[in-house]
């Protein structure tokens, strides 16, 4: 074997020699980072920008650390030592945050630090001062002034302005010099509120507003209340205070317009409302200081009518005073039925008179019942007229009557009823009956005027069934009627009046008495004659056989 052949063997198990060496397999890298937070402690306050320091190392390399908030990343990360972030609190909200840190090493393995738990409150970081401390004016400039901030990293003021406490504000200018505390302007209204406050910013962008203030307001002129509301049936006046100047407001008016004024009075306006607090209208201007009262003839009193004076002065101030309403007007007073009066031939219904100034009419009204539909006899405009005659009437039936008030504004007031009921008439008294060549029977006199009637009735029984009429008289005075015949009967007068109505007397019994030894015995009632201690002598009478039922004698 020649040298060349054996050199390219040499040389071909060099190279598998060294090709079996690079197949060979490297062992990778599992060994995670260490990650400690150094820096806040865990529980610490924090505000503001925040400088979050941590340690991590690697057997490998650390490739970058990464700060967590929450469980969400913040993309804020680091890749050199001395680790460290800047976390900006301004945009969150005051509260606890979970922190950890989480480490990168060059093989891709990762781990958290222990996480650490942070307050967040910036409550105190806002910047300080700001407060309005003054709005002066001259007759030429207003000024504002404030509280300088003591915040170290003062970025700006900016003065705002509102017409109104709530309003909306407008920023009028913004200062970068935290020594400039106050601001003029020339032109404004001293009559009108002007609000101003100042805002504060620092570097971080965090702001405060401080309190804010508005310049005195000339005070308004002095109110007139008003003082009476009166109507009648054509208008309603209402009357009000007479301005009274105020001469100290007038003079100090008058230094800060320049103006010489010696009494402000501009005008009375009257406002009208149908509540209290409601939208009031205008009425009418007064520029007369000595007219005090003024009067509608469009009203209804039946509402409220509410009514303020406005007061208006030289400067164009103006205050009201306190309103008032009417009375509303009331339904008329009742009037009820004094009495109804009648005789055969009219009735008459009388009542009170009203007192009432717009009183319009009465109204008769009547029903056969209490409840019943009510229909109108007549309607009297003449408050005087307190009665009313009706021809057509029948007493023996019940009657109901009322009256109806009206006034000059509808309203109406109703009577309590009064019926009207025909009593029958007064009963007469029948007297014992005696007998007298006859059966004397005897009644007492009605009184009633409308008599009509007396009817003897007689019955054979004692409750008067089957009665039959013996007489009948229109004389009044005529209370006597005899009756010969001798048969016992019951006897009833009926007294009847014009209207049919009756009554009736007692019932009497006629009977015929005889007359033995001084006393007199009932021919039909007597049975039984006990004469054993009369000491009677002498024969018996025969009348005693005048005694029909007569059975036992001893």
């Amino acid at each position: 074997m020649n040298n060349h052949i054996l050199k390219s063997i040499l040389i071909l198990l060099v190279g598998v020699l060294l090709f079996s060496t690079c197949e060979q397999p490297t062992e990778p890298d599992t060994t995670p980072p260490s990650v400690t937070i150094s820096f806040p402690v865990n529980g610490a306050i924090v505000f503001e920008v925040v400088s979050i320091t941590c340690m991590s190392s690697d057997n490998e390399g650390v490739e970058k650390v990464e700060l967590w908030v929450n469980g969400v990343s913040t993309g804020v990360s680091d890749d050199s030592e001395p680790y460290s972030f800047e976390w900006n609190t301004t945009t969150l909200d005051d509260g606890s945050y979970t922190i950890i840190v989480r480490s990168y090493d060059t093989s891709g393995n990762t781990t958290d630090s222990d996480p650490i738990t942070l307050t967040v409150d910036n409550s105190t970081s806002t910047p300080n001062g700001g407060n309005i401390t003054s709005v002066t004016y001259t007759l030429t400039e207003m000024t504002v002034e404030w509280e300088e901030t003591t915040d170290g990293d003062f970025r700006d003021y900016k003065v705002l302005y509102s017409n109104t406490e709530s309003g909306d504000r407008d920023t009028l200018t913004t200062y970068t010099d935290i020594s400039t505390t106050s601001y003029t302007i020339t032109e404004f209204d001293p009559l009108i509120e002007n609000w101003f406050w100042v805002q504060v910013t620092d570097t971080l962008g965090l702001s405060s507003i401080g309190t804010g203030m508005t310049n005195s307001l000339d005070s308004e002129p002095n109110p007139v209340n008003v003082t009476s509301v009166t109507y009648d049936l054509e208008q309603m006046t209402i009357t009000w205070e007479e301005y009274v100047p105020n001469m100290g407001r007038i003079q100090r008016m008058n230094q800060n317009t320049r103006s010489t004024v010696t009494n402000d009075f501009v005008s009375y306006e009257l406002l009208q409302s149908d509540t209290e607090d409601g939208n009031y209208t205008s009425v009418v201007v007064i520029t007369d200081q000595s007219i005090t009262s003024h009067s509608i003839t469009e009203y209804d009193p039946l509402i409220e009518n509410w009514f303020k004076v406005k007061v208006t002065d030289f400067w164009g101030l103006n205050s009201i005073g306190t309103g008032m309403t009417n009375e509303i007007d009331s339904p008329p007073t009742q009037i009820d039925v004094s009495s109804v009066t009648y005789d055969l031939t009219e009735m008459v219904v009388t009542w009170d008179q009203s007192s009432d100034y717009d009183f319009v009419s009465y109204e008769l009204l009547q029903s056969e019942t209490q409840s019943g539909d009510q229909t109108s006899i007549t309607t009297i405009t003449d408050i005087n007229t307190t009665s009313f005659t009706i021809s057509d009437f029948n007493p023996s039936v019940e009657r109901w009557y009322w009256i109806r008030v009206s006034d000059y504004w509808n309203l109406t007031t109703m009577s309590n009823g009064y019926m009207v009921l025909d009593s029958p008439p007064t009963p007469s008294v029948l007297y014992p009956i005696s007998w007298d060549d006859g059966f004397q029977i005897l009644w007492s006199q009605n009184t009633d005027n409308d008599f009509v009637s007396y009817k003897l009735y007689e019955s054979l029984s004692q409750n008067m069934s089957n009665d039959t009429l013996i007489y009948e008289t229109d004389n009044r005075i005529d209370t006597t009627f005899i009756k010969t015949v001798q048969t016992p009967r019951y006897y009833q007068i009926v007294i009847e009046d014009v209207w049919g109505l009756q009554s009736t007397s007692n019932i009497e019994y006629g009977d015929y008495y005889i007359e033995l030894w001084g006393e007199s015995y009932s021919k039909y009632n007597t049975d039984t004659l006990d004469l054993r201690y009369g000491g009677l002598t002498g024969s018996i009478p025969p009348e005693i056989g005048n005694l029909t039922n007569l059975t036992y004698l001893d």
